[in-house]
């Protein structure tokens, strides 16, 4: 086994920290409002239709709580680590929609808000997470996928 080194002491911190964060902000969506009080805030965006924000406030919900748990257990982290850096995205576009917009809404972040958005800072936020999300994929290149993401893949007996 490979010695490991602050790289690889890094992209542990840096999963672990990401996991906690994505699985603790799903669970405030879920205490704060629930899928219909974050679907509410998706529709201030105006960028979708009525029946798809409770739909997308569902599915945003759940893979937040996915993806964040896959990464503190250390299991299908390649796949938890992609859906971060996509919601990261979504989030990311909605934000700065909004603040290219001037739009006066709360985001949603953590749980239904009556605060509006602080557009520059939740914005340095998310390029911040999609900084962490870059560099758990390069320390997998780095390093080797197997070997960052957890490990050997699964041999059957025999």
């Amino acid at each position: 086994m490979p010695q490991r080194t602050s790289i690889d002491v890094a992209a542990l911190v840096v999963r672990i920290a990401l996991g906690a964060i994505f699985l603790a902000v799903g669970g405030l969506k879920i205490a704060k409002g629930g899928p219909h009080g974050f679907a509410a805030d998706i529709a201030n965006y105006k960028v979708l239709m009525d029946p798809y924000n409770l739909i997308l406030a569902c599915l945003l919900i759940a893979l937040e709580i996915v993806a964040g748990l896959c990464l503190l257990l250390g299991v299908l982290n390649r796949g938890a680590v992609l859906a971060g850096m996509g919601m990261t995205g979504l989030f990311l576009f909605g934000i700065v929609q909004g603040w290219v917009r001037k739009m006066d809404i709360s985001c949603g972040c953590f749980g239904k808000s009556e605060m509006a958005v602080n557009y520059p800072l939740h914005t340095a936020g998310l390029l911040v997470l999609l900084g962490a999300f870059a560099f758990l994929w390069w320390a997998a290149g780095h390093r080797g996928a197997a070997y960052v993401f957890g490990g050997e893949k699964m041999k059957l007996p025999g």
